[in-house]
């Protein structure tokens, strides 16, 4: 047994569940022990005074080698499937039992022998199929129906990936009844691959050697990324400004190096075409789509786990964007048995080739107002997010130290501060602020703005530096675009280059 608390409410709530203790067979000792209720019922009557809801249960005191069992009330429509020997020593499921839960894609749970799965969907089916004693059977077994009465199941609780829910899968029961009746899947007395421990485990010598692998330097390492803000700050135009670098290779922010070219799949399922699509045109992104690809909301959720998405990370090996990231699970936000499944289905893309996941997320509320941006403040729910992260960025309008006039001011502008508040293994780039409007429209980016000094006026010299930045990335940039980016009068910009070694000859800044 391992975290009960992994079974959905729709299972748990009704009153179908009974304890149960394993007792040998004296009469065949070879046989493993069955799994025998702690009451005894021989009629309809005694079994229903026995049931009780799984909560109730768990307040018992359960004896060494017990365990919980649900029994198969026909009445609730539900469907039971017991896959046998289809599950490795090292965690890995046999590719032909994987089909079956992609293709029922319902609650599912490792067995208590850790070598099967259990499966459990909405569908009436009109017969069971179950072994025989005596008789070769098959490695599924199917039950629900109430020809073959009793079934109990003893649940553990333990889900695989994101299959935590339990789902209407009507046809999809009904086809597996009929391939399950037809003998297709044969049994085996242990699982197809049979390892030594010694294979689960690595000589550390062979780990692979280097520093951390950056793909965007300072800002975004291979891995898992999270974003943070509360609602409407500006994650999404900054994800897409993150997007637009790797797959161009052109300079993050105009700052931070993009050392090598990167697809993208870009998921966003809360909103719709156009809304991304504003984004997309106003940054300038190519829509050619040669070098990524994005859903939306007229698309709809596609699970993490979705065979077509995994055949997309196998293939394009690209960097996966979640727009949120919270959309992508089920049941509560703060609740840790609920973001583990995200969690592994994350580290899931990443074995299957993804370069890295970006996750967008939500701050709690007070985070606006917050003075100081912590792994706390940024991530709503439990610490566990934050665990699973290579790199955490906490978004928030400008304001620290300023007037309430000038943090009105941040957010019609989109001028954003920006903080890594926790770096995995790396050395990220120092806390910036970066400017929205009127910058993307004129240049199809943010601008990053120059430090402030202790009063909060930027200084001579951080201006100049940043000026000098700016014209080497782009000679034709204007003097007008420029005084939005530096925050000071057009009519200074030239002499601040000047002091800088930078004039304006026709179009173009040269050196002096």
């Amino acid at each position: 047994m391992t975290t009960l608390t992994g079974i959905p409410a729709v299972l748990r709530d009704p009153p179908c569940w009974l304890i149960y203790y394993p007792i040998s067979d004296p009469l065949h000792p070879e046989r493993k022990p069955g799994k025998h209720p702690s009451v005894a019922y021989r009629t309809p009557e005694d079994r229903a005074a026995s049931l009780r809801p799984l909560d109730g249960l768990l307040q018992r005191s359960l004896r060494p080698g017990g365990g919980y069992q649900r029994w198969a009330d026909p009445a609730e429509g539900l469907t039971y499937i017991d896959i046998d020997h289809c599950r490795n020593a090292d965690g890995s499921i046999e590719p032909w039992a994987q089909a079956i839960v992609d293709a029922i894609d319902s609650y599912t749970e490792v067995s208590g022998s850790g070598t099967g799965l259990h499966i459990v969907c909405r569908a009436r089916l009109d017969a069971d199929c179950i072994n025989s004693a005596g008789k070769a059977g098959t490695s599924v077994e199917m039950w629900g129906s109430g020809k073959v009465p009793n079934r109990l199941l003893a649940m553990t609780g333990d889900t695989v990936g994101l299959q935590t829910a339990v789902n209407d899968r009507q046809a999809e029961a009904e086809a597996l009844l009929q391939r399950v009746k037809a003998g297709e899947f044969k049994p085996g007395a242990e699982p197809a691959v049979k390892r030594d421990w010694r294979d689960a485990f690595r000589d550390p010598a062979k780990l692979a050697t280097g520093d951390i692998r950056m793909l965007i330097k300072k800002f975004m390492p291979e891995g898992v990324t999270l974003l943070g803000s509360c609602s409407g700050v500006g994650k999404t135009w900054l994800a897409v400004s993150m997007l637009k670098a790797l797959i161009t290779s052109e300079r993050f922010l105009g700052l931070y190096d993009v050392p090598e070219l990167q697809k993208c799949l870009y998921l966003i399922p809360e909103a719709g075409d156009r809304a991304l699509r504003y984004r997309l045109e106003r940054m300038r992104v190519p829509l050619d789509g040669e070098r990524y690809r994005v859903r939306t909301l007229a698309d709809g959720i596609l699970r993490l786990n979705d065979p077509l998405l995994i055949e997309a990370v196998q293939e394009w090996h690209p960097v996966v964007f979640l727009d949120t990231a919270i959309r992508f699970k089920s049941g509560e936000e703060n609740s840790a048995s609920d973001n583990a499944p995200l969690a592994d289905a994350l580290f899931a893309l990443l074995r299957h080739g993804a370069q890295a996941v970006v996750g967008l997320h939500h701050s709690p509320k007070p985070t606006a107002q917050a003075d100081e941006l912590t792994l706390e403040n940024v991530l709503r729910g439990t610490g566990d997010l934050g665990a699973m992260c290579d790199a955490v960025w906490g978004l928030q309008h400008d304001r620290t130290g300023k007037s309430e006039e000038y943090a009105s001011q941040s957010k019609m502008l989109t001028r954003l501060y920006i903080e890594c508040v926790k770096p995995r293994d790396f050395e990220p780039a120092e806390p910036f602020r970066i400017l929205g409007r009127p910058c993307i429209n004129e240049t199809g980016n943010f601008s990053v703005m120059a430090e402030y000094e202790n009063e909060g006026e930027q200084t001579q010299a951080a201006r100049g530096d940043l000026a000098v930045r700016l014209v080497d990335a782009d000679p034709t940039i204007s003097q007008r675009q420029l005084a939005a980016r530096l925050e000071m009068r057009r009519g200074d910009v030239d002499g601040l280059l000047k002091a800088h070694g930078r004039v304006r000859k026709g179009d173009r800044w040269v050196t002096e």
